[in-house]
């Protein structure tokens, strides 16, 4: 993959939980891991009707440099939207990309 393709800087993000009084722990905020640069492909679009209101499910592929450290539960910010990473992130077979599918709803 040439380089350039990397156009776009993103910021990983992990969440910082908090105990609550029950026992249990609630994302409260998210705390930045990274800025990096990344090439971000659309992959599919769903329109849905949620809360009464109509959103947009939009699902991209995001691939940076491999990194160790990247978990499911982090999440990715480019500019204002922000993307859930769903799924494991997945290293290419040369090692050099890892690959994310990510879901951002508009």
């Amino acid at each position: 993959m040439n380089l350039t393709k990397l156009k776009n800087r993103v910021t990983i993000q992990r969440p910082v939980k908090t105990s609550d009084s029950m026992g249990g722990f609630t994302t409260t905020t998210w705390a930045d891991v990274d800025e990096v640069w990344a090439a971000i492909w659309p992959v599919s679009a769903k329109q849905m009707i949620t809360n009464e209101r109509p959103a947009t499910e939009i699902t991209h592929r995001i691939r940076i440099r491999f990194r160790n450290g990247i978990r499911s539960s982090y999440r990715v910010k480019h500019k204002v939207d922000y993307f859930s990473i769903f799924g494991r992130p997945i290293p290419t077979d040369d090692g050099i990309w890892l690959d994310m599918l990510c879901k951002g709803v508009i």
